[in-house]
This record gives C-alpha cells, sequence and structure tokens, in this order.
C-alpha cells in the first residue's frame, strides 16, 4: 500500500511538472490568478519534496543503509 501511495506521488508529481514547463515564461506577464496557481505549484513541490524525504527517511530506518 505504501509503494502505491508513493508511486500515485510520483505521477501527480510529473504532471505538476508538465504543468510547470508550460508556465516557464517571465512571471510578470501572468494574470493575479495565474500568479496564485503558480504560488499554488510551488506548495505543491514543497509537499512532494517533503513525502520523498519521509519516505527516503523510513527506507533507511526500516532497511538500514545496506540493501
Amino acid at each position: 500500500m505504501f509503494d502505491n501511495f508513493i508511486l500515485g506521488v510520483i505521477v501527480i508529481s510529473s504532471l505538476k511538472l508538465v504543468v510547470d514547463t508550460y508556465f516557464d515564461e517571465e512571471p510578470s506577464t501572468y494574470s493575479a490568478g495565474s500568479q496564485q496557481f503558480l504560488a499554488f505549484l510551488d506548495i505543491l513541490d514543497l509537499l512532494f519534496n517533503m513525502i520523498f524525504i519521509l519516505e527516503l527517511s523510513l527506507k533507511v530506518i526500516s532497511y538500514g543503509t545496506r540493501a
């Protein structure tokens, strides 16, 4: 179940990267709504990073440093 959750997070994170690539222009040219959306994407990026760091930590604790 944990692996399926992480796989889902990886897929959603990949889709977020697609959206980031679409908005890869100068942020000052966007409307206020688009800038709020970009801020939301930044929060999602932080959330994904925290989930992946938690996954790494849990796996290192459970498996040890040697596989």
